[in-house]
């Protein structure tokens, strides 16, 4: 019998964060100086524990109907900057495969490594040109925008990252999962492939992971610096 991807047990689950990410797209708190949102904690958890695919998913999902919800349609910049935010804590976590550390540490470590890529892919560069490029680019220079813009979603940024950080050990009872089942529920003979190909090329493994990575963030600055040329 074919192991599945994911079991009807992490099916439910990722269903239901998917809901929670609906909801945490379509309800903010309103400080009066910035809007908070929780989306970024529900995205991680997806990713982190379900792979990039389900995050991904999740982040996707969680903005397409967020946005119907508060009577307006999706933008696809920001669209992909959701999507980014579910997907990159799930390839980040692949690191574990290869990379390891003391229990103590393997939480905080994840926990820290995957809000700082998203920090610095989505947060600082993709939403903030995609909000300056669909709505700002007459009135101002985009790094006048950002400048505005980045303090205070940093401050969201942190809460939710602070928010990860009570919930996590939440999660891992709830869910009684390791992090990525889905290396595991791969077939057998697929796994030792894909590790004899490394391993004869002599590629690390955390190459093979970070080179994707890398190569993401290029594609988004060339698209970004197209587009600023042509503002």
């Amino acid at each position: 019998m074919k192991k599945r991807l994911l079991s009807t047990r992490d099916v439910a689950f990722a269903a239901v964060l998917t809901a929670l990410g609906i909801v945490a797209n379509s309800v903010s708190i309103n400080t009066g100086v910035f809007s908070l949102s929780f989306s970024y904690t529900v995205c991680f958890l997806a990713g982190h524990f379900f792979g990039p695919l389900v995050g991904a998913i999740v982040g996707m999902v969680g903005d397409m109907v967020g946005c119907f919800v508060q009577g307006y349609s999706p933008n696809p910049l920001i669209l992909l900057g959701s999507v980014l935010v579910g997907l990159l804590p799930g390839l980040i976590q692949l690191l574990s495969k290869v990379v390891r550390v003391p229990a103590k540490l393997y939480a905080p470590l994840w926990i820290v490594l995957s809000y700082v890529a998203v920090y610095a892919v989505v947060t600082v560069f993709w939403n903030t040109f995609a909000l300056w490029f669909s709505f700002a680019r007459s009135s101002k220079s985009y790094w006048v925008y950002m400048a505005g813009r980045v303090p205070m979603q940093t401050v969201v940024w942190a809460i939710n990252m602070a928010l990860t950080f009570v919930l996590y050990p939440i999660a891992s009872r709830v869910l009684h999962i390791r992090p990525h089942t889905i290396w595991e529920r791969l077939p057998v003979p697929l796994r030792t492939q894909m590790i004899e190909i490394l391993a004869k090329r002599n590629v690390p493994a955390w190459v093979a992971i970070a080179v994707p990575v890398a190569a993401l963030c290029i594609v988004l600055a060339v698209g970004l610096g197209i587009c600023l040329a042509q503002a």
